[in-house]
Formats: C-alpha cells, sequence, structure tokens
C-alpha cells in the first residue's frame, strides 16, 4: 500500500505539558518525492494573554489568537478529519522533530477531549540522531542548515511542517542509502 506522509508542528505558549496549550498546528501532507500535497493551519483562541516571550519568538498575537483562532477541540477535529482525507487507499504516517513534544501535546488534548488520535509517527530527532551521530546538535535550524533548506519563518507551524517534510525526505533517501528501514523508527 502506497503511504502518505504528514509533517506535524505545533506552536504552544510554552514547554510544559501541565500547564501550556497548544497555540497554533500546521501540517503538510507529503508524498515519498517531497511533492506536498495538502497543507493545514489553524490558531487556537484563547482566553488568556500569550506570553511576550512566545509573542517575540513566534510572531503569533493574543489578538491574532482571538480573531483567527477556533476552539481547541474543533481544530483537533478539524485536524483528524484533514488527517484522515488523506487515506483514501495509503496508509497514513506522521512526521514530527521531538514527536514526545509536539506529538505530546496533540494527544494529551485529544484524550482529554476523547478525540482518538492513534496514528504511527516517525520522529525525525530520533532519526537525524542515528543517522548523523557525529552531529552534536540535532534540532531542526541546526539541520536545515546542514542541509541547506531554507526555515525563512521557523517558529511558525505551517511553515516548520514544510521544512520538516523536505528534511523527512532527505534522511528517507539517506535511510535507502544506508539499507536502514524506515519501519526501524515506528
Amino acid at each position: 500500500m502506497e503511504k502518505i506522509y504528514i509533517a506535524v508542528d505545533i506552536e504552544t505558549t510554552g514547554l510544559s505539558k501541565k500547564i501550556d496549550r497548544i497555540i497554533e498546528l500546521g501540517a503538510v501532507a507529503f508524498e515519498e518525492d517531497g511533492t506536498i500535497v495538502r497543507r493545514f493551519d489553524e490558531f487556537v483562541k484563547t482566553d488568556f494573554p500569550i506570553p511576550m516571550p512566545i509573542t517575540q519568538l513566534t510572531g503569533i498575537t493574543t489578538e491574532m489568537l482571538r480573531k483567527q483562532g477556533i476552539v481547541l477541540k474543533e481544530m483537533l477535529k478539524n485536524f483528524k478529519s484533514w488527517v484522515d482525507e488523506n487515506r483514501e487507499d495509503k496508509e497514513v504516517r506522521l512526521i514530527a522533530h521531538n514527536a514526545i513534544f509536539d506529538c505530546g501535546f496533540i494527544k494529551r488534548d485529544c484524550d482529554e477531549l476523547g478525540i482518538n488520535f492513534d496514528y504511527t509517527i516517525y520522529d525525525t530527532l530520533k532519526i537525524s540522531r542515528k543517522l548523523i551521530p557525529a552531529l552534536a546538535k540535532h534540532d531542526l535550524g541546526t539541520l536545515c542548515k546542514v542541509f541547506r533548506i531554507d526555515n525563512k519563518s521557523h517558529h511558525r507551524a505551517d511553515n516548520d511542517a514544510e521544512v520538516l517534510s523536505q528534511l523527512f525526505c532527505i534522511l528517507l533517501k539517506s535511510m535507502k542509502i544506508k539499507n536502514i528501514s524506515i519501519e526501524e523508527f515506528e
């Protein structure tokens, strides 16, 4: 069965899964050759002010979320529907960089809201550590520099998802050259 990959990234109010919240979710569905076939990007409406360091990092303001955001439950339902629309006759595989963080937030919120979030997820952080062990840092910015991927709007979920799709395709090619199966990372 043919696979469709979905690179996903989130922006949050901070780093703690106990207290911080998702404010943006971006994703791109792409084929193994890197062709992007669909995009998803939504803000989450908030009833609290966004911390200034987060606004400075992401460019996302409280006003943007209040005007353009939708309720978290609706955003997650929209995202799940969007992911499942990509299935048709294909296997869906989610891609995240540091999946414990991004997918951890998504899974936490889905669990709390009664939304099923059960997908195979590949973590480009783990993959890059295995493929390039000599590299000191494996953050998305460093990997973009190493592989010459243009990362013009870092810390915006839609941009980071697109950049992630490019990174994954490069890593996938490297795995094939080294005869490493992607299934090792499931």
